[in-house]
């Protein structure tokens, strides 16, 4: 018999995978993470509070359920003494159903709709917090990323989850971003590309063409997040290959100015309706199909 892998995220029933068994899944997950130990028939409220259970992630299997979870330590402060009190953070749990039952209740694994992002940022948390978002939001399996900053990379690394490979480049020329361009265009499993790089090589990207190539190829269900740092005079052709632009406020009047002239002048009527409500929602998310702010915010 075969398991399907439910996952567990809020309201959000997914089957993600199908195995053997429930420790077949746990194998996988540890593949991906070499310091996760797994764990069977120990209840997490001993995993938190024996000793025997060093601070580290544990994948724990109890029957039908499955838990990712992170054993710490933290200070208690005391009037004499300190002391340490032991905290489990559960980080992702799953179900091992039976394949063949049927449950109205589980949303069936949806084809993912290409969307492509803009994001305008000059603030490296503000980007791989957007990026991760969207991530998250449209739920991708495979994602390459491309950068150029080695303090993005480490932030990058961190994002790894277990339903989205991300693959990362760094320290990337021209020459090698097209490689991977090509690469991730032909791959039957990638299905967004995020370009963290420098603003130059982004125009030298889009003046050959190489960006708008993965976009306009209709025979593969592929998006692109692309990242700048400045506001970059784009054409309108370039800009409607965009779906959503995600803007940040900028602390200097003039970048302000030039976004809202590139991005947000069929938006908002007057640049300081742009300044309020960059004031107000940071970033701004505006649907360039429908020239509106969405009410999602990031």
């Amino acid at each position: 018999m075969k398991f399907g892998i439910l996952e567990i995220k809020g309201k959000s029933r997914i089957i993600i995978d199908v195995v053997s068994n429930a420790n077949d899944f746990a194998l996988k997950v540890q593949n991906k993470d070499a310091t996760i130990k797994c764990i069977n028939c120990v209840s997490l409220e001993t995993l938190k509070n024996h000793k025997e259970f060093e601070n580290r992630k544990y994948i724990v299997i109890l029957e039908n359920q499955i838990f990712l979870v992170e054993k710490t330590s933290k200070i208690k402060k005391g009037y004499i003494y300190n002391s340490f009190i032991n905290e489990l953070e559960i980080l992702s749990s799953w179900e091992a159903l039976p394949y063949d039952i049927q449950d109205q209740e589980i949303q069936k694994p949806q084809k993912i709709n290409r969307i492509n992002n803009l994001i305008i940022s000059r603030k490296r948390i503000n980007k791989i917090k957007c990026v991760k978002k969207i991530l998250d939001e449209y739920d991708f399996n495979n994602t390459v990323i491309c950068c150029q900053n080695e303090k993005s990379v480490k932030d990058y690394k961190k994002m790894n989850s277990l339903t989205n490979q991300i693959t990362i480049h760094n320290n990337v020329n021209n020459a090698m971003i097209r490689d991977v361009i090509i690469s991730f265009s032909k791959s039957a499993y990638d299905n967004t590309l995020v370009l963290d790089i420098h603003s130059q090589n982004v125009i030298d990207l889009l003046k050959n063409n190489d960006i708008i190539n993965v976009i306009n190829n209709k025979n593969c269900d592929k998006s692109i997040i692309l990242i700048l740092s400045y506001p970059i005079n784009l054409s309108d052709e370039i800009k409607n290959h965009f779906h959503n632009f995600i803007i940040h406020s900028d602390d200097f009047n003039v970048n302000q100015k030039r976004i809202y002239e590139m991005y947000c002048k069929n938006t908002f009527k007057h640049f300081d309706d742009y300044k309020k409500s960059a004031e107000c929602a940071q970033p701004i998310v505006i649907s360039n199909a429908e020239n509106c702010i969405q009410n999602k915010i990031l």
